[in-house]
């Protein structure tokens, strides 16, 4: 079975589907994530590395591309450079756009929940340049200033193959013939997606507040 159908099998009692973005959705045209800062120069690569480092340093929850700019060691650079750059190296994982695709045809929601320092409006141009469908939404880890890891959720396993995937299921589907139990469930709650997921931001809001 290969990794499309592996995706498609999991999500099938679901209505909702989240993904990760990098390694999942898309992928990058250098061996590792940093190789993108050398291929904009050695001065730069150095710059780049030292300033996240200092701006995670200054901070206890997830850091802006901003943050990032805003350290002096990156003073002459523009961070619109490297969203550039970002844009120009991605490159679709096709299995899991044609995954995807399968997911959004049978009407089910479809999120994306990366942790990335990157803003919302770089990742959503990347994904649509790689040829994805539209999501129905996505939490970004540094616009709620937490990791995608401080959710609860169900994921598989990632870097189980050179190209890792991660299947957050929010929602289980109904059942085709309830039980009587869960049609006295269903009474006292309503039991669709949207309410869970704003349920997820809340909480992501609450936790930065209190940081």
């Amino acid at each position: 079975m290969n990794l499309t159908k592996q995706i498609c099998h999991k999500a099938a009692h679901f209505d909702a589907v989240a993904f990760d973005v990098f390694d999942t959705l898309i992928k990058r045209d250098v061996a590792v994530p940093t190789g993108l800062f050398r291929l904009m120069g050695n001065d730069f690569y150095a710059a780049r590395i030292r300033a996240e480092r200092e701006a995670r340093a200054a901070q206890s929850r997830e850091v802006t591309l901003a943050e990032i700019y805003a350290r002096p060691c990156l003073a002459r650079y523009d961070a619109a450079a490297e969203c550039a750059a970002e844009l120009a190296a991605c490159a679709v994982n096709k299995l899991v756009l044609d995954a995807g695709q399968r997911i959004k045809e049978q009407g089910k929601k479809l999120y994306y929940i990366p942790d990335m320092y990157l803003p919302q409006a770089q990742i959503d141009a990347m994904l649509r340049r790689c040829g994805y469908p539209c999501f129905d939404g996505g939490f970004v880890s540094c616009t709620y200033g937490v990791q995608k890891l401080s959710l609860i959720h169900i994921s598989e396993p990632t870097r189980r193959t050179p190209i890792s995937y991660a299947v957050f299921c929010l929602k289980k589907k109904k059942n085709k013939s309830p039980s009587p139990r869960d049609r006295k469930k269903k009474k006292t709650r309503q039991n669709n997606v949207e309410p869970q997921i704003a349920y997820v931001e809340r909480r992501m809001k609450k936790r930065r507040r209190r940081m």
